[in-house]
C-alpha cells in the first residue's frame, strides 16, 4: 500500500519492543518479548485493524469490477459491498454463482496476505426472496449455516420486515439486568434516580439513534423505570408518589431530569432528517438520496405503500426539522429552489399558490443553480411573485459549497429536545438541591418534602 518507511519501522516498534509476564498465584513470573500482535486496549490496535481491514476492501472494490459481479439490490449507485465496525462485517453480495464465487476467493487471498480467516463457525448467512434449493446450495459452497432475521448487528436488530416487540426484546432484557443486580438492589431513592438518568438512559438514547422505537415498547420500558424507582425492583407493585410525567422534566424546574422516551425517540429521528436534509457527508445519507428520493428533496417525497416502516417514522418527523432549517447560498448546486428555505419569505412551494407556482415555469426539482428566471407576463406579475424575483436577484453565487445551519449555528440535539419538550416552570432551589456538593439520599427526601409527597404522620393519618 505504498506505506512510508519511517511509519512501517515505528508500527514494527510499536509490536517487538513489548514484553509480557505471566501472573501465577499473584506473583509475576518471567518476561518474554512480543513479535506479532499488540498489547490488549492499545490504541493504535483499531487504526491497525482499519489498515489491515482495507486490504480486504481492495480486493472486493477489484472483484466488483468483474464481469459476473453483481451487487445486492440497491447497493449499486453506492458499490456497496461490506460494511464494518470494528470486528463485526456484513458482506452484501447478489445470490448469484459467479458473485459468491468471487467474493469467496476474495476472502481467501485475503487470509493468505494477512492471516486473518473466516471463521464459518461464527458466521452465517441471510438470505431474502431465494428459493430453497438455491440457498442450500450456496450454504453448502461457504461451508456456513443459514441464519433467520432479524439479526443483532452492533446489538440492535436488523431486519428486511416491520419489528415486532419481540425484537426489541433485548433492550429490556439490558434495563432489566441493570435493575435486577445486586447492587440496584441495595440503592436508595437517590442512587435508583442516578442510575436511571445515566445508565439506564444511556441504553434507550442508543437503541433511539439507531431504530425507531414502538410506542408499545416505550411503554414497557418505563413501566420498569417507574417500578424500579418507588419499589427498588423491576416487577410488582408499587406506589406512585409522584407522577411520571412530572417527573420527566429538567432539575431546573424541579423535577428528576428524567427524558420522556416518546419525545426523545422523535429527536432522535429529527436528526436523522436533519443528516437527510444537509446532505451530510455519510454512506446511509447518500444512500437514501439516490435510491429512496432519487436526487429529489425531501420535503417533496410523497409516501408510497411499499416504503419500509423506518422510512415512514423518519418521514413524520419533517415538521419538527423543517422551520429550523436554514442555508448560506454558495454555487447553490444541493439547494431546492422550490422546497428549501433560500429565500427570506420561506419556501417558494408555500408561499406561492398553484397558479404563481405554474407561471415560473420552473421545473419542481431543480436546483438554485439551474433556474433561469424568466418573468410571467404582466397579468401574471403579482406581489408574491416580484417578491421572490428579489430574493433571487439579490442572491450571490459563490464556488463555495452551500452550508446549511440550525438556526443560527450547527445541529445540536440538545436544542431540538429544548424545543420540543414539555416545559415546566423554573424553580430557585432547582440546582442547589441536586448540586454535586449534596448527598442523593438526603435530596432525594427534600425533593419529596418539597413535592409535599414525604410520607410524614400527619399524611398517613388522612
Amino acid at each position: 500500500m505504498n506505506f512510508p518507511g519511517r511509519f512501517v519501522f515505528l508500527l514494527q516498534q510499536c509490536v517487538q519492543s513489548a514484553r509480557f509476564s505471566v501472573n501465577i498465584n499473584g506473583t509475576l513470573k518471567g518476561w518474554f518479548g512480543s513479535t506479532r500482535g499488540l498489547r490488549q486496549g492499545d490504541p493504535i490496535s483499531s487504526y491497525m485493524f482499519i489498515i489491515v481491514l482495507e486490504v480486504f476492501n481492495g480486493l472486493m472494490r477489484e472483484a466488483s469490477q468483474s464481469a459476473g459481479f453483481s451487487f445486492h439490490h440497491q447497493c449499486q449507485l453506492q458499490q456497496i459491498t461490506q460494511i464494518s465496525f470494528a470486528d463485526d462485517m456484513v458482506i452484501v453480495v447478489s445470490p448469484t454463482q459467479q458473485s459468491i464465487q468471487l467474493m469467496q476467493q476474495c476472502l481467501d487471498e485475503f487470509g493468505q496476505i494477512t492471516g486473518l480467516k473466516l471463521n464459518c463457525a461464527k458466521s452465517k448467512i441471510y438470505f431474502g426472496s431465494v428459493n430453497t434449493v438455491e440457498r442450500g446450495r450456496i450454504c453448502r459452497l461457504l461451508s456456513m449455516e443459514e441464519g433467520c432475521l432479524p439479526m443483532k448487528y452492533l446489538g440492535v436488530p436488523l431486519s428486511s420486515g416491520h419489528l415486532t416487540c419481540e425484537d426489541y426484546r433485548g433492550l429490556t432484557d439490558r434495563i432489566c439486568s441493570k435493575i435486577n443486580s445486586w447492587q440496584a438492589r441495595h440503592l436508595s431513592f437517590g442512587g435508583r434516580a442516578q442510575l436511571v438518568r445515566s445508565s439506564i438512559f444511556g441504553l434507550q438514547n442508543f437503541w433511539c439513534a439507531n431504530l425507531p422505537i414502538t410506542r408499545y415498547v416505550i411503554q414497557e420500558v418505563e413501566q420498569l423505570i417507574r417500578t424500579f424507582l418507588w419499589a427498588g425492583k423491576g416487577d410488582g407493585e408499587y406506589h406512585a408518589k409522584v407522577a411520571w410525567k412530572t417527573l420527566c422534566l429538567p432539575l431546573k424546574e424541579g423535577r428528576l431530569g428524567f427524558k420522556c422516551m416518546i419525545t426523545w425517540s422523535q429527536v432522535c429521528l429529527g436528526k436523522l432528517m436533519w443528516n437527510i436534509a444537509s446532505l451530510k457527508q455519510t454512506l446511509w445519507v447518500q444512500w437514501v438520496h439516490s435510491v429512496r428520493l432519487k436526487g429529489g428533496s425531501v420535503w417533496a417525497y410523497r409516501k408510497r405503500d411499499r416504503d419500509p416502516w423506518y422510512w415512514n417514522k423518519i418521514l413524520k418527523v419533517r415538521p419538527l426539522v423543517r422551520h429550523r432549517l436554514q442555508v448560506s447560498v454558495g454555487n447553490g448546486s444541493t439547494v431546492s429552489f422550490w422546497h428549501d428555505p433560500w429565500c427570506e419569505l420561506g419556501p417558494v412551494c408555500d408561499y406561492l399558490d398553484a397558479g404563481e407556482r405554474a407561471s415560473l415555469q420552473v421545473p419542481s426539482g431543480a436546483k438554485l443553480s439551474e433556474v433561469e428566471w424568466v418573468m410571467p407576463g404582466a397579468r401574471r406579475q403579482t406581489i408574491r411573485v416580484l417578491q421572490v424575483r428579489d430574493c433571487f436577484v439579490k442572491l450571490v453565487f459563490s464556488g463555495e459549497k452551500d452550508q446549511w445551519r440550525w438556526g443560527a449555528g450547527e445541529f445540536v440535539q440538545r436544542q431540538l429536545w429544548e424545543d420540543v419538550r414539555v416545559r415546566g416552570t423554573t424553580v430557585g432551589w432547582g440546582r442547589w438541591l441536586w448540586s454535586c456538593y449534596g448527598i442523593p439520599r438526603y435530596a432525594f427526601i427534600v425533593w419529596l418534602l418539597l413535592q409535599n409527597r414525604l410520607s410524614t404522620k400527619d399524611r398517613l393519618c388522612r
